[in-house]
């Protein structure tokens, strides 16, 4: 894990971090709760994301996690870390769902994975698309 201590999103500079937007896209299938992991491939600070739903249907509902799918942290394989979005409702009439910034920044580091969790109420599949605002660390 990296020496730097960030806790607040004004700490990040360019002497300990360089930005990268992350992007996932997924699928839910027709009329069923679908869970899709992404394994982040490095250590990465976030400091908030933007979600983006194609064919949504009033009713579905999105979540979005921080798991430790293979026990790296010790705390048992498939153990949620942190919830960032929780039964957010998702909206039928445009794909843009929503914005998250938040003004502290989580550490999460390589092998753990981003979990969506998506309730589609829909008779055909939906896809989403997740852009999570990264920085990784440096020095």
């Amino acid at each position: 894990m990296t020496a730097h201590k960030i806790k607040k999103t004004s700490e990040l500079n360019v002497d300990n971090s360089v930005y990268r937007l992350q992007g996932f896209y997924g699928e839910a299938a027709a009329s069923s709760t679908s869970s899709t992991d992404f394994q982040m491939a490095y250590e990465i600070w976030v400091s908030g994301g933007h979600i983006n739903v194609q064919d949504g249907n009033w009713g579905d509902k999105l979540t979005i996690q921080i798991v430790d799918v293979n026990n790296i942290l010790g705390y048992g394989a498939n153990t949620v870390l942190r919830q960032f979005v929780e039964n957010m409702c998702v909206r039928s009439d445009q794909q843009y769902q929503c914005n998250i910034d938040i003004s502290y920044v989580a550490l999460i580091p390589q092998g753990l994975y981003v979990r969506v969790i998506y309730l589609n109420t829909g008779a055909s599949a939906v896809k989403f698309g997740i852009n999570i605002y990264s920085h990784l660390p440096v020095g």
